[in-house]
């Protein structure tokens, strides 16, 4: 609040006699007495800005050096589950090869049990021709 009170009375007469209309001069003496009822008490000062401006210079400090830790701390774990990653990938890639040693002896096991079964059915088939011949040839002697 201001400790001068404002003589509106004389500041209208003052107006009038320099050419304002009635209406002009009660509207800038209404709009003074506003500015001079404006609580003051509400607008910061240079010092309340100071203060803040050196709190939120600390916050952003803290907050910068918070999420520095955190992505430091988040490429550690980040790292770590690569780590991870590779030695399961490396393990499943043993397995795989395990697996496919084990599928290779089993294939090879089976294709040679099957050749020897042509071989002896071959041979079985041989045998029972050679027999017909054999045959054939008694019964035309």
């Amino acid at each position: 609040m201001n400790a001068h009170p404002l003589d509106t009375y004389k500041l209208v007469k003052k107006l009038r006699g320099v050419g304002f209309s009635e209406e002009q001069a009660g509207a800038v003496t209404d709009a003074l007495l506003e500015t001079r009822q404006f609580d003051l008490s509400e607008i910061a000062t240079k010092a309340d800005i100071q203060t803040l401006a050196s709190t939120t210079k600390a916050d952003i400090q803290t907050l910068a050096s918070t999420t520095r830790a955190d992505i430091q701390a988040l490429a550690s774990t980040t790292r770590a589950d690569i780590q991870a990653l590779k030695a399961d990938i490396q393990a499943l890639e043993a397995a795989a090869k395990a697996d496919n040693r084990t599928l290779e002896a089993t294939m090879s096991a089976r294709i040679a049990e099957s050749q020897r079964a042509m071989v002896q059915w071959a041979v079985g088939l041989f045998l029972a021709q050679l027999a017909c011949v054999a045959g054939l040839l008694k019964f035309l002697h």
